[in-house]
């Protein structure tokens, strides 16, 4: 059946993706025009060239047996995924013997398929790209994220090699064994029923199954017709009467962890040495390589002996330089090695490219954590992303596929610290001059087209620095190693996704306690700034949330512990050393919680301590961090404090030392002893010059301090100057 749109989609073909991006614009253009002619219900009746067509115009290439995935759709993905042949994934998964008959009919045969077997094998192939399509731009989403939304262009590449081909496979199978293509409007996977399912392994069939329920979402939906039989809903009502059903255990997937500070804060030192201090050297010296690559090549020799004429040339020009640093000091040791690194110095063409290597991919590192990007985005990153306001602030432009349901993806901006932006204008330096020296010996065959990428696969075997670096994650742990630091730092490869969790945490970190680790990555001088660069990207903030809450039960777990580790030691500070009015509180309330436990005849154990702590923090809602060490553990909007007089989230600049709230630090304790000793110190100096004013000034001061932790207050209480002190303010008792 032909659709009145069928003759726009013969002739449609996709645009090619420019550098100006007006090819771009007319991509969406005509995939906006695409969605408006058809609906996805008409996509499983439509003819063979009008799904051609509508294939070509959302960009999946020509052919019916390809599936192919636009470059910029999918920056990561490997040649085998940018273009799937889905005859062969089907063939595949068939039996040997089958697959054997069926290859040597498609030789013999020339693709005509005038084969019953060969014409079932190209309705298999038919059918699946028509599912595909749906699946692209119809109601496919069936979790919570996406619900009724598309699906993405990983996904379904995903699904077209594994999942969907077995099913289509176990499909053709059965219709082979049965003999002969299908007949009219037949339908091709209704031939399987839950028991062909059952006989495939375990973890397979789970995949198979959750495409089999989101085939049946969309025959509920109106959008498929063909779907496999008796196959019971994973969303049905669960028997209340029979034998019990067992669950299967479910895959807990391996969450990605922050980087830890340290290793944050010393990969951060290197990169700045290296882009600040060597690479000014190093790209000074590529140039002079890249001039002599142009001297030496020549057509009319062989790409051997061309070769052997640059490695002799390139090992006199690098005898000859000097690397130095900004202040022209000659550079001869690494501050990141302990011992001499074995390309250093550096004398030959692969320890020059080690050198470009380690620049590169300190440029990455100090460009990618503060945008907080996905590789993806990272990789989008083309040599004109950068962009300057009126003001001067840069910000780098990219492209997300995460959270998107445009075809194409969105364009999404980055605000960059200077320091970044730098290290883009370093990096755009870096590429063009390694595309123009590739390798020592010419590559005068399989010639790779240049193309706008800003980071570059680099490497003296193999590498090609014309294409773009896709596996990034492969070379963090390349770069950690050449730093001489661990690949796992907190016992998980280096990734790039990592950069999104560190980001999460030091943000949660720099609202409470303002480390310098930001600004050793950010190269600030202040917080102010680093805080400023910060993404608002939305589904990082409830990554910066979940830390939040994780940081205040750490806080509180503490505090418990401080407590249950003094009852036992004996300890002579009170309430595990813990200061403010509260301390005493959460004493005594655990010490409730501990005499219930007893009562109901329930243990004591690390689980119930857990449980105490999530209870004091509400799940981490409260126990906010007003400033380093103090702890505010006013409920928000259940209960009041006299920071803001009503109930609501506490007031950081008017927190009071005797509110009933507030919970200190150990670690203060020190600085309140000191604070004690200056009030003395100032009332005895005051008082030697019979300055009254002053000398109330620092009883006022003593009588904040003094209560601020119980043991301190009671053994200062008992030194004649403080005694003194408190008398001298006229009968004013100090609050206890």
């Amino acid at each position: 059946m032909t659709s009145p749109a069928s003759t726009f989609f013969k002739a449609a073909k996709a645009p090619r993706a420019g550098r100006n991006g007006q090819q771009q614009v007319a991509l969406e253009e005509s995939v906006r025009w695409a969605l408006r002619s058809y609906a996805p219900a008409d996509v499983e009746r439509m003819d063979d060239e009008a799904v051609l067509g509508l294939k070509a115009t959302l960009g999946h290439g020509a052919e019916m047996h390809v599936w192919e995935t636009r470059a910029d759709y999918m920056p990561m993905a490997t040649p085998a995924k940018k273009n799937v042949d889905l005859r062969e994934k089907i063939l595949w998964y068939l039996p040997v013997q089958q697959q054997n008959e069926l290859r040597a009919a498609l030789a013999a045969d020339k693709r005509r398929f005038s084969t019953p077997a060969l014409k079932l094998l190209e309705q298999a192939v038919g059918r699946m790209t028509r599912l595909l399509l749906v699946l692209r731009f119809g109601p496919a989403g069936v979790g919570r994220r996406r619900k009724y939304g598309p699906l993405d262009v990983t996904t379904i590449v995903t699904l077209a090699t594994h999942a969907l081909a077995i099913l289509f496979s176990l499909a053709l199978k059965k219709h082979l064994d049965a003999g002969g293509p299908l007949a009219g409007d037949q339908k091709f996977l209704a031939i399987l029923d839950s028991r062909d399912l059952g006989e495939l392994p375990s973890a397979v069939e789970d995949a198979v199954r959750r495409e089999v329920s989101r085939l049946q979402e969309l025959v509920d939906r109106g959008v498929w017709s063909d779907a496999v039989r008796d196959v019971e809903r994973t969303h049905g009502t669960t028997a209340v009467a029979g034998e019990g059903q067992s669950l299967k255990e479910e895959e807990v997937p391996e969450p990605h962890l922050p980087l830890p500070d340290d290793y944050v804060s010393k990969m951060g030192v290197h990169c700045h040495w290296l882009i600040e201090q060597f690479a000014p050297s190093i790209l000074s010296l590529a140039e002079e390589v890249k001039n002599l690559w142009d001297v030496t090549e020549d057509p009319f020799v062989t790409p051997g002996a061309v070769r052997q004429r640059r490695d002799s040339r390139v090992r006199e020009v690098l005898a000859a330089a000097t690397f130095k640093d900004l202040e022209g000091r000659p550079i001869r040791e690494l501050p990141f090695c302990s011992l001499q690194a074995p390309w250093w110095p550096i004398r030959t063409f692969r320890d020059f490219i080690f050198g470009m290597r380690l620049v590169q991919m300190a440029h990455y590192f100090v460009v990618g954590l503060p945008m907080a990007g996905r590789k993806g985005e990272l990789t989008t990153l083309t040599r004109d992303c950068i962009r300057y306001t009126e003001d001067g602030q840069p910000y780098a432009t990219g492209r997300t596929w995460k959270l998107v349901e445009r075809i194409a993806g969105a364009s999404r901006e980055y605000q960059l610290p200077d320091f970044s932006a730098y290290a883009l204008e370093q990096q755009l330096r870096l590429v063009i001059a390694m595309e123009g020296i590739g390798s020592l010996e010419p590559r005068r065959i399989n010639f790779v087209k240049t193309g706008n990428h800003l980071w570059a696969e680099m490497g003296t075997g193999k590498a090609d620095c014309r294409k773009p670096l896709l596996h990034a994650s492969y070379a963090l742990q390349w770069f950690a190693d050449a730093l001489g630091m661990t690949k796992k730092p907190g016992g998980q490869g280096v990734r790039v996704h990592r950069f999104r969790k560190t980001i999460a945490r030091l943000t949660a970190l720099a609202m409470s306690d303002a480390p310098k680790v930001l600004m050793d990555v950010f190269g600030h001088k202040n917080i102010e700034m680093t805080l400023h660069y910060i993404l608002t990207d939305k589904d990082l903030q409830s990554d910066i949330e979940r830390v939040e809450r994780e940081i205040r039960v750490a806080k509180a777990r503490d505090a418990v512990m401080a407590i249950l580790a003094q009852e036992e030691a004996l300890d002579q500070s009170l309430f595990g050393g813990l200061g403010g009015p509260h301390a005493e509180v959460l004493a005594a309330s655990l010490q409730d919680y501990r005499a219930e436990r007893h009562r109901q005849g329930k243990d004591w154990d690390a689980e119930t301590v857990e449980d105490f702590v999530q209870i004091q923090t509400l799940g981490g809602k409260s126990w906010v961090i007003v400033r380093p060490g103090v702890v505010c553990t006013k409920f928000p909007l259940t209960e009041a404090g006299p920071c803001n007089r009503s109930k609501g989230e506490p007031d950081p600049s008017r927190c009071q030392s005797h509110c009933c709230h507030r919970l200190e630090e150990p670690f203060l304790r020190e600085d309140v002893n000191n604070s004690i000793q200056r009030c003395i110190d100032g009332f005895e100096k005051a008082k030697s010059t019979g300055d009254d004013l002053v000398q109330t000034s620092w009883v006022a001061q003593l009588k904040i301090h003094l209560p601020r932790f119980a043991d301190l207050r009671d053994t200062w209480k008992a030194v004649p100057a403080v005694r003194e002190m408190l008398a001298f303010d006229e009968g004013e008792e100090v609050s206890v």
